[in-house]
């Protein structure tokens, strides 16, 4: 407990394994109280015989409250195998004894085959970063139940049965230059109505979801999203809460190509969009891969039947002007 500076290096993530065959409901390695330590090349694998409750990592305290975790660097890092995988492959923090893990940076990392590949817990698990981020057949890849600043930069999802992200906690996350392909949805954000979230997706292709619905990015709840350059051969789908005393959301969509024929629809888990201020700009209508037709610009708000009530617009004709548009 509380060791700084621990070196683990392997051989490689093929090279180098590391094999639980303890419990179903136990943990392969336990961090516990960290400070900078840096773990490199090895893979992490369940032969237990079943996920059930079982950890490849998990970085928390034995005791003690707040942030006791900090600094960890995971470099060519890899958790569960092709039946191999576990119930979370890393979990950060343990908000049921409030204890975080913080400052934490993962490096060309895959996760594969686990029902959670990373799970953030504790509202004080914060900025953690991902290079090169491989994500493959989890049920979700990061579920952030907790914690905040959050971000990705580049890498690639595949099969996904659930989510490739996923995020219930307040806070910021971005998710930058991603690729995706056969999730049931490339992100949800479900936050709660006091807890405002910044969203940021930029420079992703989403290939069309498994979902039957074709949905493949949920905003919901108490929000500020922004999503730009990215090439989504999905749907959005958008609600806003309306509880007593919430602000609301804001959606923007910059240059953009959508395969939908609205940009964004309302309504989602049955909550409408009249506390949803957006703007729409530079987008384009996808069919597949192509581009079919361009979306108006439009900046406004939406109401209780879900309408997008435009404030101003400029279709393809030219600008259609202000109008008295309440949001």
């Amino acid at each position: 407990a509380g060791i700084q500076d621990l070196n683990i290096m392997g051989d490689g993530s093929v090279g180098t394994y590391f094999e639980w065959y303890g419990a179903t409901s136990g943990t392969c390695f336990f961090f516990n109280g960290l400070q900078r330590a840096r773990f490199i090349g090895f893979r992490v694998r369940n032969r237990s015989g079943a996920t059930a409750t079982s950890r490849g990592i998990f970085i928390s305290r034995a005791s003690g409250s707040g942030t006791q975790t900090v600094g960890l660097t995971f470099i060519g890092v890899e958790v569960g195998d092709s039946g191999l995988g576990f119930d979370r492959g890393i979990q950060i923090g343990d908000s049921a004894n409030s204890r975080a893990g913080s400052e934490m940076t993962f490096v060309g990392c895959g996760f594969y085959s686990n029902t959670t590949g990373v799970y953030l817990d504790d509202s004080n698990t914060l900025d953690i970063n991902f290079y090169q981020l491989l994500l493959g057949q989890n049920g979700t890849g990061i579920r952030g139940n907790a914690g905040s600043s959050v971000n990705v930069y580049g890498g690639s999802a595949s099969g996904q049965t659930v989510a490739d992200f996923w995020f219930d906690a307040g806070g910021a996350v971005g998710i930058n230059g991603y690729r995706s392909e056969n999730a049931d949805r490339f992100f949800i954000g479900g936050f709660s109505t006091i807890g405002q979230c910044g969203v940021v997706l930029a420079g992703c292709n989403v290939a069309p979801v498994a979902n039957a619905d074709g949905i493949g990015v949920v905003l919901n709840g108490a929000f500020t999203a922004t999503i730009q350059g990215c090439k989504l051969q999905c749907e959005i789908a958008c609600g806003a809460h309306a509880a007593s005393g919430v602000v609301g959301a804001s959606l923007t969509l910059l240059n953009n190509g959508i395969a939908d024929t609205v940009p964004f629809q309302g309504g989602w888990a049955g909550n409408s969009i009249n506390r949803l201020s957006y703007a729409v700009l530079g987008c384009v209508r996808l069919t597949g891969a192509d581009v079919v037709a361009r979306f108006d610009d439009e900046i406004g708000a939406g109401d209780a039947s879900n309408n997008r009530v435009a404030a101003w617009k400029r279709t393809a004709t030219g600008d259609q002007g202000f109008f008295n548009a309440t949001p």
